[in-house]
């Protein structure tokens, strides 16, 4: 019973894995925060996963939501020692061109909505405390993806989100003050359709 259970999955895998319209795609990106933006130098990577769902002549149109994290040890804060530890999630719908005889390169548009989580530690004479925020708003990305073989592609986007800052975040300990509600960010990634 075992062999037939595990044969079944294998097939099932691989018809699915073979498959000519593969509407999954799976990317991890490096994100480049141009200026001395939200998360300064510091690497942020993130990962996605994307869904087309219908075909409308030339664009593929989809879902996808992108999940990002950054660590920053904070240095000048008046604080012995501070960490901030950031959380980026993004769903977003978006459309893909495909151009006959330019399969290979494809742009994109999307449109969400991000939410953005700081979670700053500190430490100032040997006792330690926390605090997280909140803060959301408009994402608008544009991309372009170049195809090495049917599954795997290259990568580069812009992303521009309009943050709602929240009142209850002091600007001067998880925000800093050159953001302005705003954030722009360059991502190079790679991805796998499947």
């Amino acid at each position: 019973m075992t062999k037939k259970l595990l044969s079944a999955f294998l097939l099932f895998s691989l018809t699915h894995v073979f498959a000519q319209d593969q509407k999954w795609s799976l990317e991890a990106n490096y994100t480049i925060i141009p200026g001395d933006g939200l998360f300064g130098e510091d690497d942020f990577i993130d990962v996605g996963l994307k869904y087309r769902f219908v075909k409308l002549g030339l664009f593929h149109l989809g879902f996808g939501v992108n999940g990002g994290f950054s660590s920053e040890d904070v240095e000048n804060t008046g604080f012995d020692s501070r960490r901030d530890n950031t959380y980026l999630i993004q769903p977003r719908v978006f459309s893909e061109l495909v151009v006959p005889g330019f399969e290979k390169l494809r742009p994109s548009l999307g449109v969400g909505y991000s939410f953005l989580n700081t979670v700053s530690s500190r430490t100032i004479n040997g006792m330690e405390s926390s605090d997280d925020s909140w803060v959301q708003g408009f994402n608008l990305n544009f991309g372009i993806s170049y195809y090495i073989s049917k599954r795997f592609f290259l990568q580069a986007q812009y992303d521009f989100i309009d943050l709602t800052l929240d009142d209850d975040v002091p600007n001067d300990i998880l925000l800093p003050a050159q953001i302005n509600g705003n954030i722009n960010n360059i991502r190079l990634g790679v991805g796998f359709r499947f």
